[in-house]
């Protein structure tokens, strides 16, 4: 194959590559992190109810996974565990986590169920690395 070919071709990988990733999308797999701060009048049953409807958010196409729980108690000053559940999804891409929020079943859990007995949201999405 002539060196310009190649060269040609390397040029262009490293440009869609470098486009892709101005786009924001990126092809491993996610890690969809919810901290949620509860309201001060919320009931341990209601708190329940927020685990359970968190827990059927694995009925949504792609979602790998789904983990919920309540925080760690810990004495390390660098552990935040004020909040009172956690939600930890994942998912194949970053294109399966954006279908999961759009979802009507996530939507309507959001907004009906959650919201109202939120003070706080935090969230943090994580896409892993292959390093080679």
């Amino acid at each position: 194959m002539n060196k310009y070919v190649i060269y040609f071709l390397i040029v262009a990988m490293i440009c869609w590559s470098q486009h892709a990733i101005g786009m924001g999308q990126y092809s491993g797999e996610v890690s969809h992190v919810v901290l949620i701060w509860l309201k001060d009048d919320v009931s341990p049953k209601k708190a329940e109810n927020i685990r359970h409807v968190s827990q059927t958010f694995e009925t949504i196409p792609n979602v790998l996974s789904v983990h919920v729980g309540t925080a760690l108690s810990s004495k390390r000053k660098m552990v935040d565990d004020s909040f009172d559940i956690g939600v930890v999804l994942r998912f194949p891409n970053q294109k399966a986590m954006e279908a999961y929020l759009l979802h009507p079943i996530h939507m309507q859990a959001v907004e009906k169920l959650i919201k109202p007995w939120v003070k706080k949201i935090v969230v943090y999405d994580i896409v892993e690395s292959v390093l080679e």
